[in-house]
């Protein structure tokens, strides 16, 4: 829908022409002061609704065109590609345009674009900077821009639909600096290629024995019929299966805080948009999917096949493990609009469809919170269900303040300060309850800092690749 307002020009000429036009019609003594300040105002009123008819379908034909999908991380400027071709009537003395961004994206300076004049059939292209303020994938639904009038004494504006869509991702940035430092390798990931060590699972051939041979490996049924020492080979397995499964149930949407003073540069976006004064908020998921994202692109770097599962109340995404980049970004898409729910954990659901679809040994990294006592009962009971065929590890983020009693060397100030240390003695007590539970098991529960946790979840995976575990 076309629409036209007043333009500066017309407002000044209103300032010129039509209040003393008016002055001089009403306080006008003979008629010739009446007769000037009627020209004035007919000189007004004829040029300005001429003009005005003139700019009717103005805009008709001016076409924009917009790539369908961009890509982003939060926090970082990404170039929208905008071209515009004129297909109206004549020549447009200049097309100025801004997009609908919405309250979750956010213009690099200025939101309006100006182009200067665009003759029939003439394209314009320019670049639209947008920084996403927080993960997800969002629509810009449509574009708004104007020209002038052929006397420039009205804007003509219209709008058309846009459509393009937005992917956000998480910042891995700063877990990139934290692991290359807990590393102490250099690398796009800070990780290295890993010589893998062990003798592997899978069956190679049959030798004589040699010194040194275990007898685990004697083949006791092919030594009775050559009447000697003969052992079994296995080849190391290169190729692994990787899941890591996040539960985005009420227990993720937990907040954590960080001192403003020791987070990174490229954290500045939690401080604009976070509520936490002296500190920068986030929540666990955040931290869940920058762990899932790194573990997926260093498994692809070493050769191995990932895939991922979500689930709250019921299982909202799953990803069958494979191989490649595009394997890779097929899994982030998915998971990048993931929010946290207000509903209790369903395990047993999560559980019976990892056990239905997962054919051979898989390594399975658990991502959730188990500081709700009932919460980790029902997840004993359901995750028995996996441990017996796949290596599966829990990692979480240890609860603020969930140490032994007076493990610190702080001085207790006041008896609150001995109360809290109380309370977190009887979290960490409670939990490393429900690690010893999970260890009879076979399942072995890491609590990390959340700073830490990425580098967690990356070390339990190299370890159980190096040992040969999978």
């Amino acid at each position: 829908m076309t629409r036209r307002v007043p333009s500066r020009i017309l407002l000044a000429l209103t300032a010129l022409l039509v209040l003393p036009g008016v002055f001089l019609c009403v306080w006008g003594q003979s008629g010739a002061v009446f007769a000037l300040g009627a020209v004035l105002l007919s000189v007004y009123v004829l040029v300005s609704l001429l003009d005005f008819l003139l700019s009717r379908d103005r805009l008709e034909g001016v076409e924009f065109h917009f790539p369908d999908t961009l890509r982003g991380t939060r926090g970082a400027e990404q170039d929208l590609r905008v071209e515009c071709r004129n297909l109206s009537k004549g020549r447009l003395p200049f097309i100025r345009f801004g997009l609908e961004l919405g309250q979750n994206l956010r213009c690099v300076n200025e939101r309006i674009v100006d182009w200067p004049t665009l003759a029939f059939g003439e394209k314009a292209r320019s670049s639209y900077p947008i920084i996403g303020l927080r993960r997800g994938t969002f629509l810009i639904p449509s574009v708004h821009y104007e020209t002038g009038s052929p006397w420039r004494l009205w804007l003509v504006r219209s709008s058309a639909p846009a459509d393009v869509t937005i992917h956000v991702y998480p910042n891995l940035a700063p877990e990139r600096k934290r692991l290359s430092s807990q590393f102490l390798v250099r690398g796009a990931d800070g990780i290295r290629i890993l010589r893998q060590q062990g003798k592997g699972r899978d069956f190679e051939q049959l030798r004589e024995y040699q010194p040194g041979d275990e007898f685990a490996d004697i083949d006791w049924k092919a030594t009775a019929r050559r009447r000697e020492p003969v052992t079994r080979t296995y080849q190391i397995e290169k190729t692994q299966e990787v899941y890591v499964i996040i539960d985005h149930s009420r227990g993720s949407a937990r907040e954590l805080r960080e001192p403003v003073e020791g987070a990174f540069a490229e954290d500045w976006l939690y401080s604009e948009t976070g509520q936490g004064g002296e500190y920068l908020i986030t929540t666990q998921l955040e931290k869940f999917l920058q762990s899932a994202l790194l573990l997926g692109a260093i498994a692809e770097r070493q050769g191995d096949q990932f895939g991922c599962l979500t689930f709250a109340d019921r299982v909202s995404h799953f990803i069958r493990a494979k191989g490649g980049t595009s394997h890779f970004h097929l899994i982030r898409d998915a998971i990048v609009t993931l929010d946290a729910k207000r509903v209790a954990p369903d395990f047993q659901e999560a559980t019976v469809q990892l056990a239905t679809q997962l054919r051979s040994r898989a390594l399975l990294v658990f991502l959730l919170d188990l500081t709700d006592p009932l919460t980790a009962e029902q997840f004993c009971e359901s995750i028995a269900l996996l441990s017996k065929r796949h290596l599966v590890v829990v990692v979480m983020i240890r609860p603020e303040g969930a140490f032994p009693a007076f493990s610190s060397d702080a001085e207790l100030a006041t008896i609150d300060d001995g109360y809290e240390e109380l309370a977190g003695h009887l979290k960490w007590k409670e939990l490393n309850k429900t690690a010893a539970q999970l260890k009879r098991l076979g399942v072995d529960m890491i609590m990390a800092s959340h700073e830490g946790l990425v580098g967690e979840v990356i070390g339990q995976y190299f370890d159980a690749k190096e040992r040969q575990r999978i």
